[in-house]
């Protein structure tokens, strides 16, 4: 029985188009990630994340609010999902990174659906080049490299880069199939 899609991938290989397909389509509701990272163009706070000063990230972490938290970009940038926002029933779509799934409790991962983007890096280097985002391209590309290179624990591989709505659609019937 699942209770949750957990959507990981690298950088640019698709998660918050699949995440947006999942829940415009499907009804499916996004459980956003606290971050202390700059916004990019385009994005909606509340909508894509909860972007927050690193001060107030670092309450909530004394505070114990956080289900899992990271840094990325040597320490400059925080990342957390909130206790409340996991275990909120109607958020039933999540995005994590691997270091997320690792800190899964075992009785949450065996109610969560994972689903890997594993896009080439040719085509996220293209991507992540087009976003013009606060992050360097090929710092990106390195550090996913090291998150991914062992990572195996999903339930389903998407390894197409123009992966299409039959294909969420497969996701949300095994999701909706179980739960």
């Amino acid at each position: 029985m699942y209770y949750r899609i957990i959507l990981v991938g690298p950088g640019s290989s698709g998660k918050n188009y699949a995440c947006k397909f999942l829940c415009d389509i499907f009804g499916m509701h996004f459980g956003c990630t606290y971050t202390t990272r700059p916004i990019r163009n385009g994005e909606v706070n509340g909508k894509d994340y909860f972007f927050i000063n690193k001060e107030q990230f670092i309450k909530k972490l004394n505070n114990d609010e956080f289900y899992t938290w990271m840094t990325f970009n040597n320490g400059e940038w925080y990342y957390g999902i909130d206790k409340n926002d996991f275990y909120n029933p109607e958020n039933n779509v999540i995005i994590m990174t691997p270091g997320d799934i690792k800190q899964l409790l075992r009785s949450d991962r065996k109610k969560s659906l994972i689903v890997y983007f594993n896009i080439s890096e040719d085509v996220r280097k293209e991507r992540l080049s087009k976003r013009n985002d606060a992050d360097n391209v090929e710092r990106r590309l390195q550090v996913d490299r090291e998150d991914f290179k062992t990572f195996t624990d999903y339930d389903i591989e998407i390894n197409k880069e123009d992966f299409t709505i039959e294909d969420l659609k497969e996701i949300y019937l095994t999701y909706r199939d179980t739960s």
